[in-house]
């Protein structure tokens, strides 16, 4: 059965920072920068890693487009997670974001959402064989200049592809995972809009593909087990030849494609002009800032809106002892209402 999951987290804050958003990735970081460097953390593959591109996607109207950079998911090696600001183990989750491929592309899955092995201390390793929802590129009708969108429940194989879309061009992808009550039984789907499509209001009642419901697998063939809880999304890197970029990745409940709403991981958090460091931390955590630091008083608040730490900045001594700290996602916040989140190992 299902387990039941607290959301203790999610109550507390949402009187603060509303419930729309459980992740907000514009990928705003330096051209050329490592994932790893800005957030994300490395649960597969030692080499190759996922880099900032220099420029963003753009899709009119899109709540991510435009801003910040892209991730370059462009060849075989790390593959890179990135945990939401709370669990979800109820209702749909909708996780919107625009995919550009830019030359020929075998048959390779490229995004995923997952969870933990350990629902409240992340082993980022249980995410290779947590994926849920993969979504895939196939080469399309004339690979030179097409490909398909492909979606699984949990296979290594697509339960359905799109029709030809055009390499070079840039989509819209709304991945949905719906629980259900029961085992066995949640549904992926997939929608997918190309430029100039309208971006619906409500969602569709006919998706692009599915849903679909698990996947045979093992030895006897029986279903994929339903997921627990949904904690993250997965960037992943299967062959040398891929050439897929990804950018303005938005996680919610609720179908809203336009609007940029507030939450768990609000844009102000994404493009705060705090810099932190090393992140995920484990004992130090590093404090940099496009402003004076002088008289900066700080609290770190825990994933329940408490405040567990707090003390003043400078511009000689911005460092922060978090060696005490339990393991999980905090927020640090300044004086002067500047936020930005860390991970604490």
């Amino acid at each position: 059965m299902k387990k039941l999951y607290t959301l203790l987290a999610l109550i507390s804050f949402g009187f603060t920072f509303g419930q729309v958003n459980y992740l907000v990735e514009h990928f705003n970081y330096a051209a050329a920068a490592p994932l790893t460097s800005n957030g994300w953390t490395a649960h597969s593959g030692t080499t190759n890693p996922i880099l900032v591109s220099s420029a963003g996607l753009n899709f009119s109207g899109y709540v991510g487009s435009g801003v910040g950079n892209a991730a370059l998911v462009n060849n075989t090696g790390e593959d890179l997670n990135k945990p939401f600001g709370a669990d979800i183990s109820s209702g749909s989750v909708y996780t919107s974001f625009l995919v550009s491929v830019t030359a020929t592309t075998p048959l390779v899955y490229f995004f995923h959402l997952g969870y933990y092995g350990n629902t409240t201390t992340p082993v980022f390793s249980a995410l290779n064989s947590a994926f849920r929802a993969r979504t895939y590129i196939a080469p399309g009708t004339d690979p030179a200049t097409q490909f398909k969108l492909g979606l699984a429940f949990n296979g290594t194989v697509t339960q359905g592809e799109t029709s030809n879309l055009t390499i070079g061009q840039t989509y819209l992808v709304v991945v949905k995972y719906k629980f259900i009550t029961g085992d066995f039984n949640d549904e992926v789907s997939l929608f997918v809009y190309s430029t100039g499509d309208a971006i619906p209001t409500a969602e569709p009642s006919t998706p692009t593909l599915g849903p679909f419901i698990n996947t045979a697998s093992g030895t006897p063939a029986a279903p994929t087990a339903d997921a627990p809880v949904l904690q993250a999304v997965v960037l992943r890197q299967a062959d040398a030849t891929q050439r897929i970029t990804v950018d303005g990745i938005v996680v919610r409940t609720v179908w809203n494609l336009v609007n940029a709403g507030t939450a768990l991981n609000t844009d102000d958090f994404e493009l705060s002009p705090i810099s932190l460091y090393p992140n995920p931390a484990l004992n130090v955590l590093n404090v940099t800032i496009n402003s004076n630091l002088i008289h900066q008083s700080y609290s770190i608040i825990d994933s329940l809106g408490r405040v567990v730490l707090n003390g003043k900045l400078n511009d000689v001594e911005n460092s922060i002892n978090v060696e005490q700290l339990s393991k999980g996602i905090y927020y640090l916040k300044l004086s002067d209402n500047k936020s930005c989140k860390f991970i604490k190992e």
